[in-house]
């Protein structure tokens, strides 16, 4: 579905789908590693918890700051902080 809405310029569904999909598999991870399901859906301190790499982590924050705003529009942009 994200894919369909990337080809209909419905960039806020899709960012807000992969996030959801990002967030299920982190979660996933999550209790495979550590043996309990985390309370959050912030998926940038997910991946940090696991340890994944650096890469993987800019990539993760770089969707958190898109369903972000694609969500909450007039929120102020954290980037710049």
């Amino acid at each position: 579905m994200a894919e369909k809405n990337i080809d209909i310029k419905g960039y806020d569904i899709t960012a807000f789908l992969c996030h959801q999909a990002v967030e299920k598999l982190l979660k996933c991870i999550y209790v495979l590693q550590m043996g309990e399901i985390p309370r959050s859906h912030h998926i940038d301190e997910l991946a940090e918890d696991l340890n994944l790499e650096g890469n993987i982590i800019d990539l993760i924050k770089d969707l958190t700051y898109d369903y972000t705003f694609s969500r909450y529009p007039d929120v102020i942009s954290y980037r710049s902080i």
